[in-house]
C-alpha cells in the first residue's frame, strides 16, 4: 500500500466521512447509517485451511477500513478498499475478502455450536437456522485513469467465441460484482454531505 493509499484510507477512517460514503452510494444521500453507529472492525481477516498433506495453513489478508454498522436489529459490515491504480482482478480480489469474512463467521458460530446437531449441520459446520452477517465492500477508486477494469467476475473469463454457448455457461458459473466508487467520475455530489462532497 502506498503513502496515498494511507492517507486516503486514514482520512475515510472518520466515521462521519465512511457514514456519509455509504449514504450517497447506497441509499442516494439519505441518512440512513448515523456515524455513531460505526464501529472500527479488525482489519485482518484470517481463515485457516488444510493443504494436500492435511497441515493447515493460515492466510490473511488485510482490509483498507472495515467496520460494524449496528442500527436496532440491523449488523452489517461495511468495508472499504482503496485504489489509486485499476486493479484488474478487483471482482476476484473483493469476492476474496467478503468470502473470508464469512468463512470466519461460520468459524466462530462452529466455536458456539450447541451439543446436539444434526449430522447436515455437523457436516456444514453451520447451523440450519444460522444467519451471516452481510458484508459490503465499496472500492474507492481515485486515480486519474478512467477505470477500464472488469466491474464483475464473468468479464474475466473467457468463454469462447460460441456467444450461445457462452451466455449458458454464465448461466451455470457464480458471477461477483463490485461496488466501484470512481471518485474523479461522479454524478449527483448533491448526495454527500461532508466534505467528500
Amino acid at each position: 500500500m502506498g503513502q496515498a493509499d494511507v492517507n486516503v484510507n486514514l482520512w475515510l477512517k472518520d466515521t462521519k466521512r465512511f457514514a456519509d460514503l455509504f449514504n450517497a452510494i447506497l441509499f442516494h444521500g439519505e441518512t440512513v447509517i448515523l456515524p455513531e453507529n460505526l464501529h472500527p472492525s479488525p482489519e485482518t481477516t484470517a481463515v485457516s485451511l488444510q493443504d494436500a498433506q492435511g497441515k493447515n495453513v493460515v492466510k490473511k489478508l488485510y482490509r483498507d477500513i472495515i467496520m460494524n454498522w449496528q442500527d436496532q436489529a440491523v449488523l452489517m459490515l461495511l468495508a472499504v478498499e482503496s485504489q489509486t491504480a485499476i486493479h484488474y482482478a478487483a471482482p476476484l480480489k473483493v469476492m476474496l475478502y467478503d468470502s473470508m469474512e464469512y468463512a470466519e463467521q461460520v468459524r466462530v458460530k462452529w466455536k458456539e455450536r450447541p451439543p446436539r446437531l444434526s449430522s447436515a449441520e455437523f457436516l456444514s459446520r453451520f447451523q440450519k437456522n444460522d444467519k451471516l452477517i452481510p458484508v459490503i465492500t465499496l472500492i474507492f477508486y481515485y486515480g486519474t485513469e478512467e477505470w477500464d477494469g472488469p466491474l464483475e467476475l464473468h468479464q474475466m473469463f473467457d468463454l469462447g467465441t460460441e456467444k450461445n454457448h457462452a451466455e449458458l455457461m454464465k448461466k451455470y458459473l457464480p458471477n461477483y460484482h463490485i461496488n466501484l466508487v470512481d471518485v474523479r467520475r461522479l454524478k449527483n455530489l448533491e448526495s454527500f454531505q461532508s466534505d467528500l462532497q
